[in-house]
């Protein structure tokens, strides 16, 4: 009898604590609002450190001023520094010719950041008024440098020749092109046939040249010859890519560059034909990023200019 009895009182007892601790959903809610005012006011997680400094996420976004985008989100007399990790605004120091710097961000218009040793701001006034071309002065010497925003060739073309190029899948360098508004045109991936004609000092891979591959000839099967093969690795006459030297947007390492022509095979591949500029070969493409590594780079073409 007095076994039934205490099992009895046991299971009593339970059922009391559990009433009493099982937190309804407004207790929650505010033992949650306890414990963040607890953890603040002790410099826990509340972006404050033990000594109740910023955190260094915040620090970093926070350091050099306002956060911004470009000049217009600063106050007059700073610029938009964004060279930093986090662009921040910041107070125009190179503000007369002779000053000591080492930032051309934070520079008015017409001075420049010049030396490598004790830099000094110095006038360099580079805009030449044409809106299709990039000025800056160069940092050793002070002197201008003129960099046209997109190449023309020999049919009428127009390449683009500033910015950076998109890596990724075939898809994301089409959307990039169709995206583009670079001097008010519209612009597109190029065909085999163009990105060869851009090919320079790789005489079996360029226009005209043995390997087989073109716009008229697709097949792996057909067209695909060991001249397509291309030259020797970074031998080509603008520093090593064989392309044109004027072209500035293609920077070392950059090699595989992406063309619209599909590439046909009786595997059914899903594949494009690229050009790599750093052998000056002609090789496909799969149209997918492969374990995480771009295939190609899209390089895009106007036809503006025909």
């Amino acid at each position: 009898m007095y076994r039934y009895l205490i099992l009895l009182f046991l299971a009593l007892a339970c059922t009391f604590k559990a009433t009493v601790y099982t937190p309804t959903p407004d207790a929650s809610q505010e033992a949650t609002g306890t414990d963040a005012n607890h953890d603040s006011e002790a410099g826990g997680d509340s972006g404050s450190g033990s000594d109740g400094a910023p955190d260094s996420k915040i620090q970093s976004a926070c350091a050099t001023g306002q956060v911004c985008a470009d000049d217009s989100d600063c106050d007059q007399g700073e610029r938009c520094n964004l060279t930093l990790p986090v662009p921040g605004c910041q107070h125009l120091y190179c503000s007369a010719a002779g000053e000591p710097c080492d930032d051309d961000a934070l520079c008015i218009p017409g001075l420049a950041c010049v030396g490598t040793d004790a830099p000094k701001c110095a006038i360099c006034d580079c805009d030449d008024g044409d809106a299709t071309t990039e000025d800056a002065c160069v940092r050793e010497t002070g002197e201008c440098w003129h960099v046209s925003l997109a190449l023309g060739d020999e049919t009428g073309l127009l390449w683009q020749n500033t910015g950076t190029l998109t890596a990724g899948s075939l898809f994301d360098a089409e959307d990039a092109c169709d995206r583009m508004s670079l001097l008010g045109l519209t612009w597109r991936l190029p065909i085999i046939d163009e990105l060869r004609g851009m090919i320079r000092g790789c005489p079996a891979t360029e226009t005209g040249g043995a390997c087989g591959i073109t716009g008229q000839c697709l097949s792996l099967e057909a067209c695909m010859t060991d001249a397509c093969d291309g030259c020797e690795v970074w031998k080509g006459p603008a520093h090593g890519h064989y392309m044109p030297s004027e072209v500035e947007v293609v920077p070392t390492g950059y090699r595989r560059i992406w063309s619209s022509s599909p590439y046909e095979a009786e595997s059914g591949t899903w594949a494009n034909w690229v050009v790599d500029f750093g052998t000056g070969a002609v090789s496909a493409a799969s149209v997918y990023v492969q374990g995480g590594v771009p295939q190609a780079y899209g390089w895009c073409v106007s036809d503006a200019g025909q």
